[in-house]
């Protein structure tokens, strides 16, 4: 789902192959993809986000505006994350990645431990964990990057 501002700009359509598609610089758009539960047991990362400032001065529009938005969007969804946990990951050295840019919900944390796995693909090899966190997670920290998705249900 895009989520747009009539007064950033209006919807910028092209053609292409397989039908029309936004273009999504262009429209100055926040794109939305909410979790997607798959077969039960799987919970396949949600997120939001826009393109990198650099691809929208490459099409002369100054993304200011587009991103004081963005934020603002980022900080009211980061508002209702469970700042208690941090999602982690098994690296292939064994190690643990703690993931402190990506949020996740209360009820995705329920989900997790009723063995709910937590995944960015549904066939995908990796899976994320989730742990509590030593210190809280900050809202500051969940919205310091523009590209990270967010967990949630």
């Amino acid at each position: 789902m895009y989520i747009g501002r009539s007064d950033l700009a209006h919807a910028a359509w092209e053609k292409t192959q397989s039908g029309d598609k936004i273009n999504f610089v262009n429209s100055q758009a926040i794109q939305f993809v909410a979790s997607l539960m798959v077969e039960g047991r799987v919970l396949l990362e949600g997120r939001i986000a826009i393109m990198r400032p650099s691809d929208y001065k490459q099409h002369n529009i100054n993304p200011a505006n587009l991103m004081r938005w963005y934020r603002k969007m980022r900080e009211s969804l980061s508002s209702i994350m469970a700042h208690d946990f941090v999602v982690i990951q098994r690296t292939t050295l064994g190690t643990l990645k703690e993931w402190r840019g990506v949020g996740i919900t209360p009820g995705a944390v329920a989900l997790r431990f009723k063995g709910v796995l937590l995944k960015q693909f549904a066939e995908g090899a990796v899976e994320f964990d989730i742990k509590q966190s030593a210190r809280p997670v900050k809202t500051r920290e969940v919205d310091k990057s523009v590209r990270r998705g967010m967990k949630g249900t």
